[in-house]
């Protein structure tokens, strides 16, 4: 009795223990994500091939421990084994994506570290050629009188010598002359070296005889020569020649009646050739100022092509042929036309910022009692002042009269900003002294007048 008793106890232990086993293996798979196998595993999800879900894992595996002819003994041991095993699997799995997720991390950053390391090399590799390129703009070519090859120039300052390639390009180092395309204080021209005018593009020819740009014209046999070619833009002056030509010359839209010969004025001057009533453009060119707020961008003349751009002596972005100056700064654009040899450098500062000026005594609805001064006026910048509707001079940047105002400021851009005040009727020291003065006479000729009456009455 008392042994079957024991037997019976020690069943039901070791089937609680099987019980709790497989409750202690579904617990850790559904902590772990992950269950021992005998059967093939999924290499992804580290289940059963066909089983999705850590309950689906779970019920596969107690299914193969509840064994029917195993003993409980054999089944609880089991489920032990088996729920240590499932949760050292489940350490390694996490352990394996963990290095797998920081071998990615790792190729990823190497991989945008060299990337990165292409990038700034491919910019310095660009910046350094932008920066050769302008360079070159005034440093091509050498004096040493050595054979060019073809396309080519070389100028021997010891002989005075030229020596020229065989197509119309030619290369020279040292600083030009923007018109004539050659050093300074030289007469050779290396065009002298072919006969007849360059053609650049349909209407545009160039003369290396003169070293201008050849228009012809359609109603007499000729040419319209000129320093700047059609559609260019520049900060100097401009030579015009012709002869036997009736033309007609606007000026920013309006019919110019003066002298071409050398033009200096800012401004967009159009050539037109007149054959009876019927008038034919032949170019336009562009005068900018040093400082300009009226311009987007520059498209280089037919013919031509882009050699630098910088800004703000940096090297700035540009497309074929043109370049943006939507961005305020300071502009340095290299071009060239090769079939002439010819380079150009235009600088320009583009200012789109109007002047601001500072006025003193002024409250909130901008009116004073006593006089005005102005602050803030920049060098190269001017002011008009018109008082009560009349331009006046105003000396020391001060407005002692009173009225009505307007200040308009504009600087060499041609910016301008317009301000308006009031200064109130006062009594500003002149006025006091001429009030005292006059209320003094007035008393004194009273008191005269109280005198002479007594003197009447007296006698």
């Amino acid at each position: 009795m008392l042994s079957g008793s024991f037997g019976l106890n020690n069943r039901n232990i070791l089937g609680a223990a099987s019980v709790f086993g497989m409750l202690l293996a579904l617990s850790l798979t559904a902590h772990a994500g992950a269950m021992d196998f005998t059967g093939e595993l999924d290499p992804f999800t580290g289940y059963p091939v066909g089983v999705t879900s850590p309950e689906a894992a779970a019920a596969a595996a107690a299914a193969e421990a509840a064994d029917p002819g195993l003993t409980p003994e054999a089944q609880a041991a089991r489920a032990q084994q088996m729920a240590a095993e499932a949760e050292a699997n489940a350490q390694a799995a996490q352990d394996a994506w963990e290095a797998e997720q920081a071998k990615t991390s790792a190729e990823q950053a190497l991989k945008e570290q060299e990337e990165a390391q292409k990038k700034a090399a491919e910019e310095a590799a660009e910046a350094a050629r932008l920066q050769e390129e302008l360079n070159n703009v005034q440093t091509r070519g050498s004096y040493d009188g050595t054979a060019v090859g073809a396309g080519e120039y070389s100028f021997d300052y010891s002989t005075g010598q030229t020596s020229y390639g065989s197509t119309d390009y030619f290369d020279y180092s040292g600083e030009i002359d923007p018109f004539s395309g050659m050093p300074y204080g030289s007469a050779s021209d290396p065009g002298q070296a072919s006969d007849g005018p360059v053609v650049i593009s349909d209407s545009t020819r160039y003369d290396r005889a003169m070293g201008m740009y050849a228009y012809p014209l359609t109603s007499v046999e000729g040419y319209v020569y000129a320093d700047a070619a059609d559609g260019m833009l520049t900060t100097g002056s401009v030579k015009v020649y012709y002869t036997d030509a009736v033309l007609r010359v606007y000026k920013d839209g309006t019919l110019y009646e003066e002298s071409v010969e050398e033009l200096t004025e800012p401004g967009t001057y159009l050539f037109r050739e007149l054959r009876g009533e019927t008038e034919t453009t032949l170019f336009q060119f562009t005068i900018l100022p040093a400082a300009t707020n009226n311009i987007s961008g520059y498209l280089l003349p037919r013919g031509f092509s882009m050699v630098s751009v910088n800004l703000n002596g940096q090297p700035a972005r540009y497309e074929p042929g043109y370049v943006s100056m939507e961005e305020e700064g300071s502009y340095q654009i290299a071009y060239a036309c090769e079939r002439i040899g010819r380079t150009y450098v235009l600088e320009v500062q583009v200012d789109r910022t109007p002047p601001s000026l500072f006025f003193t005594n002024l409250n909130e609805k901008m009116r004073a009692r006593g006089q005005v001064e102005m602050t803030g006026l920049q060098e190269g910048e001017s002011v008009l002042v018109v008082l009560n509707g009349r331009e006046i001079n105003v000396n020391d940047n001060t407005f002692k009269e009173s009225g009505n105002y307007v200040v308009v400021a504009r600087d060499p851009a041609g910016n301008e900003s317009e301000y308006r005040f009031t200064i109130l009727l006062y009594l500003n020291l002149q006025g006091t002294l001429f009030a005292v003065f006059f209320v003094v006479c007035i008393a004194g000729v009273f008191v005269y007048l109280i005198l002479q009456s007594k003197r009447f009455r007296v006698r």
